[in-house]
């Protein structure tokens, strides 16, 4: 006949008791250190904001001083309040990886910075952003803000594009917004069909194309790459191969002389689209300024 289980000894329920005991204390000290850090961040975080009269002030610098073709790069890219304040006709851009965009379409950048904040690591957007650009004087504080104007020497000068012939619509490609036309490939061999009259052929023709939004990441058996040509009489020019799974916007571009007018077709093609369209455009710029 098994016996009875024995009750646990005295010595066993102390050990119990005061493990428990010990965790629970544990537990109330670790949340006791995360409230007086979370108090610690809100009490400490308005000191480190910048005014409504902080923007007002470096927003009346830009309204004197902003020139026709001047781009304001926002940093931290998430800081949009500074869009409330900065005039109209001045171009904002602020998004996830802004500080990479080469802002080929602007000869001179503003970027308004709040490098105090917590995890604004402004030296690590300076090493992105500043290859290619050039201060044009010292910066400018106000409160927490810093402004600061810079000479972009990536800019090409813009002589046609697409999306300003055919009309364009904002879309996400990789968590950038970009303007441009969407196209939704057919499927099968067909091929949807984009026709440009008077194109420029002088300096350099680029071609651009993403995957809009989170289509871009899907992937399978069923997906077939997407094909973009840009063609003329028939000739490719140039094209972009987007495989399934493959994020952001592609580019491909060819250097021309040819100093004519032409007319091009930008194509558009998969096997199976499975749902996903493509935002394009086809640009072309002269040589940078020396």
């Amino acid at each position: 006949m098994a016996s009875a289980p024995s009750a646990p000894s005295a010595e066993t329920k102390a050990s119990t008791k005061f493990g428990w005991r010990n965790l629970s204390l544990a537990e109330a000290a670790l949340l006791v250190a995360v409230g007086a850090l979370s108090l610690t961040f809100d009490l400490r975080l308005p000191a480190r904001l910048p005014s409504e009269s902080d923007y007002r002030q470096l927003a009346s610098v830009l309204e004197a001083e902003a020139q026709p073709g001047d781009v304001l790069l926002v940093y931290p890219w998430w800081a949009e309040r500074a869009r409330l304040f900065v005039p109209a006709s001045l171009p904002v851009v602020g998004y996830l990886g802004s500080e990479q965009n080469p802002l080929v379409d602007h000869p001179r950048i503003w970027v308004l910075a709040q490098p105090h904040l917590p995890r604004a690591n402004f030296e690590a957007f300076q090493r992105a952003f500043d290859p290619g650009r050039t201060p044009l004087g010292p910066p400018r504080w106000s409160g927490k803000l810093e402004l600061r104007l810079y000479r972009n020497e990536k800019h090409r000068p813009l002589r046609y594009a697409a999306t300003e012939k055919l009309g364009f619509e904002w879309h996400e490609v990789e968590y950038a917004p970009y303007r441009c036309i969407r196209v939704g490939p057919p499927g099968g061999a067909a091929k949807a069909a984009i026709d440009l009259s008077n194109v420029p052929m002088t300096g350099h023709v680029e071609l651009i194309a993403g995957v809009i939004g989170e289509q871009a990441s899907w992937g399978g058996p069923s997906y077939t790459p997407i094909t973009v040509t840009a063609e003329s009489d028939g000739q490719l020019l140039t094209n972009i191969v987007i495989p399934p799974r493959r994020e952001g916007m592609q580019s491909s571009s060819i250097k021309t002389s040819a100093g004519e007018l032409r007319n091009l077709t930008i194509t558009v093609q998969t096997e199976r689209p499975e749902g996903r369209s493509v935002c394009l455009d086809l640009r072309v710029y002269g040589d940078a300024a020396q």
